[in-house]
């Protein structure tokens, strides 16, 4: 006589969260922002593997000083595209504010971006974002009146004299492990 029933549902509990953490520890974000990336993916339905784009990093293998392949990170085309057209939205809505104000708030949000971007091997990507805001920051101050307002050689005096803030790579608040996984 039977006394009990097992079922085989097909599934198997793994526990993958220390996996999870030591790629949010190598990608320089916190573990919470990754694995709720991750759940972002999973409920779209999507990959989780594009996890990496969704938060706005292209990996590609690439060499270092010592020609050993390793691998590289830049800004995500989409996502730097898509900053450069809020900028640009937002320099149209700014630009006739008081100078001061307008570069206390560029320095802000450019603050906010090499924040977030500014990491190990993606220069390249701030100085691109960096060139290109400038020109879309110069098109728009000259739009304040019908008269030019500024030459590049005066908006470039202008620059310096608000200080703007320039493309830097921002150092990991976080010690990492040499290998990427913790003992």
């Amino acid at each position: 006589m039977t006394r009990w029933v097992c079922l085989d549902v097909g599934e198997t509990i793994i526990d993958e969260t220390r996996v999870w953490e030591t790629w949010a520890d190598i990608l320089g974000v916190t573990r919470f922002t990754f694995i709720a990336a991750i759940g972002a993916m999973l409920a779209r339905g999507r990959p989780f593997q594009e996890v990496f784009e969704f938060l706005g990093f292209e990996f590609y293998w690439g060499k270092d000083r010592k020609n050993r392949r390793h691998l590289k990170r830049r800004t995500a085309r989409k996502r730097l595209w898509t900053s450069l057209v809020c900028f640009a939205q937002w320099c149209r809505q700014v630009r006739n504010l008081d100078l001061r104000d307008l570069f206390r708030a560029l320095n802000a949000k450019l603050r906010g971006y090499y924040n977030y971007y500014g990491v190990l091997g993606n220069y390249e990507s701030l100085e691109r974002f960096y060139r290109h805001a400038l020109r879309i920051l110069f098109k728009w101050l000259n739009r304040r009146s019908q008269l030019r307002s500024y030459n590049w050689h005066g908006f470039v005096e202008l620059l310096e004299h608000y200080r703007v803030e320039k493309p830097r790579i921002v150092p990991s608040s976080r010690p990492r492990a040499a290998s990427g996984l913790r003992a």
